[in-house]
């Protein structure tokens, strides 16, 4: 496995206990999907395992650990630049 790829699993492994609720880690998970895909398109309506409106729901109305989830992704990114 190379670094980045070490990295981004670190990185997502860590994402997901920022959400405390089994169903908004799920919803966070096929956003990610969406976004990954790489077609360009993260559109809920793509989603095929959760409701559209259950990833809108999630994407627009849910109340995120913004704090937490923003210490996660600062971490990260000071650990990268720390291993270049």
């Amino acid at each position: 496995m190379n670094p980045k790829e070490q990295r981004s699993r670190r990185l997502y492994s860590d994402i997901l206990p920022c959400f405390s609720r089994k169903q908004h880690r799920e919803s966070f998970e096929v956003f990610l999907d969406l976004l990954l895909d790489g077609s360009g398109r993260p559109l809920p309506e793509r989603a095929t395992v959760k409701s559209p409106s259950s990833i809108s729901r999630f994407l627009n109305h849910m109340a995120w650990n913004t704090r937490r989830l923003c210490r996660v992704l600062r971490q990260h990114a000071r650990q990268t630049l720390q291993d270049a």
